[in-house]
């Protein structure tokens, strides 16, 4: 309900459906209080990321490894998803950011249908400049992280020796 100057304003609820096709089309439009048997979620794309892999779980020098994740469209339609990969340094010489995005894949999903996603990590995607304002990266561990967005990530560990 909107409130408008302390006066409660009259609140529509103007329900979209989108059908097979270039426009969408509106399908309901009722107040506020007659709208509670509406479905908003019934076309919804579903989404279900598998657990993420690593192909090496320490590494050596300038060797890349590659992450990988499964993703399955369990919805009635065909959708889109953009998979992100951030990297988070946990023990650096300097002050690191939380996630940094490293690289991003957009792909297309079928109803029903499933597509592992992988990303190459090298040494060149690790670097930063450090105190003395070198471009290099330092061994440690990393924490590889793939998602759909920042926050709903999942977190894989890899040791990166020099």
């Amino acid at each position: 309900m909107a409130v408008i100057c302390g006066t409660p304003a009259p609140a529509t609820i103007r329900v979209v459906q989108i059908e097979p096709g270039p426009i969408p089309t509106f399908t309901a439009s009722a107040p506020a209080s007659e709208a509670t048997s509406i479905n908003f979620f019934a076309n919804l794309i579903y989404l279900i990321y598998g657990k993420p892999v690593l192909s090496a779980p320490t590494l050596t020098a300038a060797k890349a490894i590659t992450a990988s994740v499964t993703l399955t469209n369990t919805g009635n339609y065909d959708g889109e998803e953009v998979v992100q990969l951030y990297i988070k340094d946990d023990v650096a010489s300097i002050t690191r950011p939380l996630k940094e995005l490293k690289g991003f894949q957009k792909i297309e999903l079928a109803a029903g249908e499933t597509k592992k996603v992988s990303f190459e990590i090298t040494p060149e995607l690790l670097k930063f400049y450090n105190t003395d304002l070198k471009y290099d990266w330092e061994s440690g561990e990393f924490n590889v992280m793939l998602g759909p967005n920042s926050r709903d990530v999942k977190t894989l560990k890899v040791n990166w020796t020099k």
